[in-house]
């Protein structure tokens, strides 16, 4: 699913297998959500689930609910994003 661009790609080895994970347990999973949801369904670490959150949603593919706090939440997945991985 090399359809984000950025510097993961670079730095962080099998960023690519991560992206489709995540991408994977939303799409499988409720309609909403947190990144400390994704990170103990996906056992990435949350700063990735939360960088690809943020891509999706750079992307129009979710919204994201950003308080202050540690949690960010997603909501408003679009379909497009389940056709991105098949």
């Amino acid at each position: 699913m090399s359809t984000f661009s950025g510097e993961p790609h670079t730095y962080v080895g099998g960023y690519e297998n991560m992206l489709t994970e995540i991408c994977t347990a939303i799409v499988n999973g409720d309609e909403q959500g947190s990144d400390d949801d994704l990170a103990t369904i996906t056992g990435h670490p949350r700063l990735i689930v939360l960088h690809v959150l943020r891509q999706l949603d750079g992307n129009g593919l979710l919204k994201l609910s950003q308080a202050i706090g540690p949690t960010t939440r997603y909501y408003g997945v679009s379909p497009k994003l389940r056709r991105l991985l098949d």
